[in-house]
């Protein structure tokens, strides 16, 4: 190891705790042994109806997730959390049954440790492209612009590219030129030498959303400079940040995720801080925590 060059905090990797014992057992142990002393059961509350021909923006629009695995390509083993994360994203702006994830990668990043079928469990749909350069982000933007040039009302649909790539702001454009409301989601801050931000970034023992990592986070995005440099961020009607290195809490949500696409191995252990999140919508000059 060179003098002078510190290796790299184990905070970014994943954290796990033992499984529990199967369902049977658990209900086994937690059956009281007289059944007079167990509380008394609530009634099930009744749903909240809804006028007739009355619906939410969020659940009467589609949105459409393009993720560009060769620029945001999750850890080994986090694909599933990493996939229900990116889902949250979209459920912002549509209904869940309404959000469909399109993966684009080339021949090689998709035969990496089985990913394409870790992807496809979770219910993403996996587009491979050749290895020529540049091939998966002309397919992207290909889809991205049929879809806008298609659909007879393109305003009913959000596209959200999740990517850093430069080149893809020409697909947000088209789209965006066509009535689609656009959304660019990337770790767009990370080329910052800002010291605080690294060093909020990668602190151990921290996880989550915490202030000091906010303050970092608004440190750097006060630059509104690095706003307009990136034309994959001023091309979109809003702007995401994600972090692919910083821990952040395992959901109920993503931990069911990802028992679907790791079912066989019981004995992994359950993954209780997971790097990779959205984190912060960005716009020129000013950060605001992400809230999915």
């Amino acid at each position: 190891r060179r003098r002078g060059v510190k290796r790299p905090p184990l905070a970014s990797q994943l954290h796990l705790r033992p499984r529990s014992p199967p369902p049977s057992m658990r209900a086994a142990r937690t059956t009281p042994t007289h059944p007079s002393s167990s509380a008394p059961a609530r009634a099930p509350r009744a749903p909240r109806r809804r006028r007739a021909g009355v619906q939410t923006r969020a659940a009467s629009k589609s949105a459409i997730i393009y993720w560009d695995v060769d620029n945001v390509r999750p850890q080994d083993r986090c694909e599933g959390l990493w996939c229900a994360r990116i889902a949250a994203i979209g459920a912002k702006y549509a209904s869940r049954e309404r959000i469909s994830i399109r993966a684009y990668a080339n021949e090689s990043t998709i035969a990496r440790h089985g990913l394409r079928e870790r992807l496809e469990r979770a219910n993403v749909c996996v587009v491979e492209t050749n290895s020529a350069t540049d091939s998966a982000d002309e397919r992207l933007i290909s889809d991205v612009y049929a879809l806008a040039r298609d659909e007879p009302d393109p305003s009913m649909w959000t596209v959200i590219v999740v990517s850093r790539d430069e080149r893809l702001a020409r697909g947000l454009k088209l789209a965006r030129d066509r009535g689609v409301h656009t959304v660019a989601c990337g770790d767009f801050l990370s080329s910052a030498s800002r010291p605080q931000f690294a060093s909020a970034r990668n602190r151990d023992g921290e996880s989550g959303l915490t202030p000091s990592y906010l303050t970092a986070l608004s440190a750097v995005a006060a630059n509104g400079t690095l706003h307009k440099k990136s034309k994959l961020a001023s091309t979109a009607h809003e702007t995401l940040i994600w972090d692919p290195r910083r821990l952040f809490p395992v959901s109920k949500l993503e931990l069911e995720t990802h028992d679907v696409v790791f079912a066989a191995d019981e004995f992994f252990g359950v993954p209780v801080l997971a790097p990779g999140q959205c984190v912060a919508t960005w716009t020129r000059g000013a950060i605001a925590p992400w809230a999915p």
